[in-house]
């Protein structure tokens, strides 16, 4: 494991430990997506790498962090809080379902500080804690435990490899993998490893008790150690080896000199031998030679008298020869002569017929013969059409030539090879021009507006809707028919409903508070970035603005939040402006939640938390949640029920049909989600709140 894997823990355990302290959500995205970054690096990071790191990826508080950790080894921060909160607490905010705020709540409450303790509480255990249903446990203990199989699965070992008792002497702490100058000072002051070899003695539990070492980093620091040292053993043996061998090979080499010199005693006494034998080969063939030489004299002296008698005979025969040759010659001298004489002749009768025949051929031309200047003008007009017809064709054929070219051409550049490069995707559109284009009519139901100075234009029917502190109403006048719907339009209420009134409602309903309801509702509905949210009766905003802080980090991220009452959205706009956080994403419009002026399947994830109750059409609004909910996608609705204990049961229902506040049966609410085609994922009830998870198949 390379020091950029636990530069990248360190600052994802940092992150959930800053969350857990209460720090804003925000910081530990920035932290986790930074870590991201520096985990995916192909080289080591240093100081000079991190320089190079765009803002994009990591910002200025992680780049601090690390600039930090590089230079120091340590980072204060982090040492601030593992002194507060158990290390173990940053893995169990990790499993899905949990959260800071319900694992902060585990610690104190159930003195859970690791994974383990989470799967030693049990699904019993859980169920104590307000938010968490049984269902819901089983799940988070299930995530809880992929986790741990996931952090510890250790490697399948290799065989036990035998290491001297003296590699690696040489090595230093900081050449392990996973180990700088501050974590190998560490090491001495806390676990007294003084080398290599007793770093590689460590179990990795033992190494994982170092603050800022975790049990997958304590393995693989662990298995860099030992690699070292099977590495510097491999190197000592290969030296050894060597030297044997350059020891082997200088025996060899002596005794080849040995060998050498023997063969050259044995050479020499051989070609002294042969000496001899040549010279007694010599002086034999030397008389021989003598012999033969007095015999061949003799021979070709006898041979020479009879070569003169033969040649004084062939003189004579010749003689005869030439006489006889000298009389044919004579005769074939004349028949040659005779045939010179006639082929010069046949020779001067040609040239003259052809003279003839180019005078005539002269005369024929220069005369004013009529006949022969028509026959001469026909053939120059019809070589002349003969001409032109051939340029014509040439003509045509270019034309077509080109016209070819010029469509294989057309056709290259509409069908770029594979080696041309593919255009540049569209650059995504931004959240405010999504917005207007998936707002919808609320006259002639056409999907599509056009912002201008204080209002929007349908690109329709031209109705025009007013613009007021960045809220488009898209409702117009209205009349509000119940008491609780007027009470959401008394400016005055506004301002205590999500700081008094709506916690107070959470309490007196559930056991959980309101911030915990809004870490439930973004589990529930697994809000990441890139979705698109509707927060329907979204009031002053508040789980408006959570639900943007999570989904932020993505072009494609937009969250809009739906409320019929204006001074509930301008309360939003005014604790919120557009210049704060991550509003970039995040839109107002008045609208009915039964004729939601929102384009059909526009939605990754719908909401709406303490409001179905107070709906008057609720059927109706169920279906319009169908609707611009895309399939596969998640709607969260957070409601009450009608208890069964009959002194507050009928109490409730007296008090609902007054102030128009429905108390749903659970049976009743399953039923009706199923008529608006909508398919429950999971139930969470506390007290008589219920949670409902469903989706849009």
């Amino acid at each position: 494991m390379s020091d950029n894997q636990e530069l990248a823990n360190i600052l994802e355990s940092l992150g959930s430990l800053l969350e857990i302290h209460g720090e804003a959500r925000s910081r530990n995205r920035n932290l986790k997506k930074a870590a991201d970054v520096v985990r995916e690096l192909d080289q080591a990071l240093t100081a000079e790498v991190l320089a190079e790191l765009p803002t994009s990826d990591v910002g200025d508080e992680p780049r601090e962090l690390l600039t930090e950790l590089l230079g120091d080894g340590r980072c204060a921060a982090y040492d601030e809080l593992l002194a507060i909160y158990p290390k173990g607490l940053a893995d169990v905010v990790q499993v899905p379902g949990i959260g800071a705020s319900r694992a902060r709540q585990l610690w104190e409450d159930k003195g859970v500080t690791q994974l383990d303790d989470l799967l030693a509480l049990g699904a019993e255990g859980l169920t104590d804690i307000h938010g968490i249903g049984a269902r819901s446990a089983e799940k988070i203990l299930a995530a809880a435990q992929e986790l741990i199989e996931a952090r510890t699965t250790a490697e399948p070992e290799a065989a036990p490899v035998a290491i001297p008792a003296d590699a690696g002497a040489d090595l230093e702490l900081t050449d392990v993998p996973g180990i700088g100058a501050a974590r190998a000072q560490q090491l001495q002051d806390e676990l007294d490893v003084r080398s290599v070899a007793d770093l590689a003695a460590l179990s990795p539990e033992q190494l994982a008790e170092i603050r800022g070492v975790s049990l997958r980093n304590a393995q693989g620091i662990i298995k860099g150690a030992l690699e070292l040292l099977q590495q510097a053993a491999d190197a000592a043996a290969e030296a050894t080896d060597a030297a044997e061998a350059d020891d082997a090979a200088e025996a060899d080499d002596a005794a080849g000199a040995d060998a050498e010199a023997t063969d050259d005693a044995e050479a020499e006494a051989t070609d002294s031998a042969e000496a001899d034998n040549t010279d007694n080969a010599e002086a034999d063939n030397t008389d021989d030679a003598d012999a033969d030489n007095t015999d061949d004299a003799e021979a070709e002296a006898t041979d020479g008298a009879e070569a003169d008698t033969d040649a004084v005979e062939a003189t004579d025969e010749a003689d005869a020869d030439d006489d006889a040759n000298a009389a044919g010659d004579d005769d074939t001298a004349d028949e040659a002569a005779n045939d010179d004489e006639a082929a010069d002749d046949d020779e001067a009768a040609g040239d003259e017929a052809d003279a003839d025949t180019t005078e005539g051929d002269a005369t024929a031309t220069d005369s004013d013969d009529p006949a022969g200047s028509d026959d001469e003008e026909a053939d120059d007009e019809a070589a002349a059409t003969t001409d032109a017809e051939t340029e014509a064709d040439t003509d045509a054929d270019d034309v077509e030539a080109v016209q070819a070219d010029d469509e294989a051409t057309a056709e290259t550049t509409s069908q770029p090879s594979e080696d041309t490069e593919a255009p540049a995707p569209a650059t995504p559109e931004t959240p405010e021009e999504w917005t207007w284009a998936n707002l919808r009519c609320s006259a002639c139901h056409h999907v599509g507006l056009e912002a201008r100075q204080g209002s929007a234009e349908c690109n329709n029917c031209g109705r025009r809707y007013l613009i007021e502190d960045d809220i488009v109403d898209m409702v117009g006048s209205r009349g509000s028919r119940t008491f609780l719907q007027q009470l959401m339009e008394f400016k005055p209420y506004t301002v205590v409903y999500e700081k008094i009134a709506r916690p107070a409602l959470t309490r007196s309903m559930s056991q959980r508070r309101l911030d915990e309801e809004y870490v439930l509702h973004a589990d529930l509905l697994e809000l990441e970035p890139g979705q698109r949210v509707l927060d329907v009766a979204c009031g002053p905003g508040n789980f408006t603005r959570y639900f943007a802080e999570v989904v932020e980090g993505a072009a494609e991220s937009v969250v809009i939040g739906v409320d019929v009452s204006w001074p509930m959205l301008s309360q939003a706009r005014k604790d919120h402006p557009r210049s704060a956080g991550a509003t970039e994403l995040l839109r107002y419009v008045r609208g009915d939640a039964a004729r939601l002026p929102v384009a059909d399947d526009s939605f990754d994830r719908i909401h709406c938390g303490a409001a179905l109750h107070l709906m008057e059409d609720i059927d109706r609004v169920l279906r319009e949640f169908a609707r611009v909910l895309k399939p596969g996608g998640v709607i969260v609705i957070g409601t009450f029920l009608a208890t069964r204990n009959v002194f507050q049961r009928y109490p409730r229902l007296a008090m609902g049909s007054l102030s128009g506040m429905h108390w749903f049966d659970i049976s009743e609410l399953r039923q009706r989600l199923a008529d608006a085609g909508l398919d429950i994922l999971e139930e969470v009830v506390d007290g008589s709140a219920i949670s409902v998870k469903a989706t849009r198949p």
